[in-house]
């Protein structure tokens, strides 16, 4: 194991842990945001106005199919209101979606979670590029390793890798072709 080897593996560390607070907040966030949209019963009308666009969607399929044949009118699909309502009628939640997606929650709760997040990630970031810092500095790996496994770190990945890591030393040669006979 070399100095190389920890910082890198500190640096996985450091990305696994900023996954796990983004993790964490997105799944509180989740939460908060599912409170507010109860609270202002966002689902219930999402579930009222969903049949009122089927029904819109249903009417203008009836008008088309009666008029889209009409001498002198043309009826471009992109453009019309099917194309609109389609994103509703076919996708399931498309209306809950829709409505929230105009949202945005400021509540305290949800300042809340945003500073802690960045305060969180900022913690990471720092004491992880603190730790970084002091391997960089110390003469040895075993003196960096030393000081990991003080610090709460299982370094048995890095003593015991699942596959060896290949040196120089250690990757096939053939060496008939780097000396000549001596015959």
């Amino acid at each position: 194991m070399t100095k190389r080897d920890i910082i890198k593996f500190l640096e996985r560390k450091q990305k696994e842990k900023a996954s796990a607070v983004m993790d964490s907040y997105q799944a509180n966030r989740t939460q908060v945001l599912q409170s507010i949209y109860s609270e202002l019963e966002l689902p219930e009308l999402a579930d009222k106005i969903q049949p009122l666009l089927e029904e819109v969607s249903r009417l203008w399929e009836n008008w088309k199919a009666k008029f889209e044949k009409h001498d002198g009118v043309e009826i471009r699909n992109f453009y019309t209101l099917e194309y609109w309502l389609n994103s509703y009628v076919n996708s399931e939640g498309a209306a809950f979606q829709k409505i929230t997606e105009g949202l945005r929650p400021e509540t305290a709760a949800m300042k809340s979670l945003w500073i802690d997040r960045d305060n969180q990630m900022e913690c990471v970031s720092s004491n992880y590029n603190t730790v970084i810092n002091t391997v960089q500095q110390m003469k040895t790996a075993k003196q960096a390793a030393l000081y990991l496994k003080e610090l709460g770190f299982d370094l048995s990945e890095l003593e015991n890798p699942a596959e060896p890591v290949q040196t120089a030393l250690m990757i096939p040669v053939n060496t008939r072709f780097l000396f000549t006979d001596a015959a």
